[in-house]
């Protein structure tokens, strides 16, 4: 599998990771969920989530998946950028979604994200 910036790696065959310029993506095929996890200090924008979008959908074959979003190294987003996590375009893959965080300005994106989703 060839991704645009990015780097695939088959961990032991059931799982498939990915690295972006702002986040790292797993696919665990035995589970069947993804997990994105922010870079720290990456400023996001929307071309960046847009891309992290696109390579998750790649990795699950464009199927409805549940998510893990590990927030922790929460990062500045623009209003694009949560405007794009709360459209509909970002829904249509996931089925679920847990949001991990531990700061404030994270609890505030996941809480922004499961309000609007």
């Amino acid at each position: 599998m060839s991704v645009a910036h990015g780097i695939v790696l088959s961990l032991n065959g059931y799982m498939t990771k990915t690295e972006t310029k702002t986040s790292i993506i797993i696919f665990d095929r035995d589970e069947g969920f993804l997990r994105v996890t922010s870079k720290p200090e990456c400023e996001v924008e929307l071309t960046d989530a847009q891309h992290d979008f696109e390579v998750a959908a790649k990795l699950t074959n464009y199927k409805k998946v549940p998510v893990l979003a590990d927030s922790r190294n929460y990062s500045n987003h623009t209003q694009e950028v949560r405007d794009f996590y709360a459209s509909r375009e970002m829904r249509k893959n996931i089925t679920a979604m847990a949001v991990l965080v531990d700061s404030l300005p994270s609890r505030i994106v996941g809480n922004f994200f499961i309000k609007t989703s």
